[in-house]
C-alpha cells in the first residue's frame, strides 16, 4: 500500500489570554490537516507538538485544535494511518499584530473635480492586508489591489457639498 502526504495547514492562531509583559501569553492553534496532492481534508490525523507533548486529532473535516501554547518556536508531527507522517519543524506561534494603516490626512476637493489618492497599509506578519471602506459618498469608489495598497476616487457633483467622513 503506498502511503500519502500530509499537509498541515496553520488556519490561525488567537491570542488568548491579557496581562501584564512579564506574564507568559498563551495562544489557541486551529488549522486543518489536508492530503498534500488533492487538498482533501484527512479526518482522524493526529497532531502532537513534540516540545509539549501535547495532541489532539482532527474532525470529519480535518480541523484541528491545540488550546494554550505558550508563545514560541514549535515542531509538529502529523500522522494518519494511511500517510506518511510529516514532521514539520520551525511551526512559530505568536499573538496577530494589527496591520497599520498609512497616513491620509484631510484631503478636499471642488464640486466637479476628482479627487484621487492611494491608501496604503502593512502587516507585521508580512500578510498583505485587505482593504476595505465604509459607506462611500454616492458616485465614490474604492479599489483593493490586492497587495496592501488601495485606490479612493471622487468627483462630486454640484449637489454633494459638505464634509464626508471615509
Amino acid at each position: 500500500m503506498q502511503r500519502k502526504t500530509l499537509h498541515l495547514c496553520l488556519v490561525g492562531a488567537l491570542w488568548l489570554a491579557l496581562g501584564p509583559p512579564a506574564v507568559s501569553q498563551t495562544i489557541d492553534v486551529v488549522g486543518t490537516v489536508r492530503d498534500f496532492i488533492t487538498g482533501t481534508p484527512v479526518a482522524g490525523a493526529i497532531v502532537k507538538v513534540l516540545e509539549t507533548g501535547d495532541s489532539t486529532v482532527t474532525d470529519a473535516a480535518g480541523q484541528y485544535f491545540l488550546p494554550g501554547l505558550a508563545e514560541g518556536t514549535y515542531t509538529f508531527l502529523v500522522g494518519s494511518p494511511d500517510y506518511a507522517p510529516r514532521v514539520m519543524t520551525g511551526v512559530v506561534v505568536s499573538r496577530n499584530q494589527p496591520p497599520v494603516l498609512a497616513s491620509i490626512g484631510p484631503r478636499s476637493v471642488m464640486e466637479g473635480m476628482t479627487l484621487s489618492f492611494g491608501v496604503s497599509a502593512t502587516d507585521p506578519e508580512g500578510l498583505v492586508p485587505a482593504l476595505t471602506t465604509g459607506p462611500l459618498p454616492p458616485g465614490a469608489s474604492f479599489v483593493d489591489n490586492g497587495d496592501g495598497t488601495g485606490l479612493f476616487t471622487w468627483t462630486p457633483s454640484y449637489t454633494q457639498s459638505g464634509s464626508y467622513s471615509v
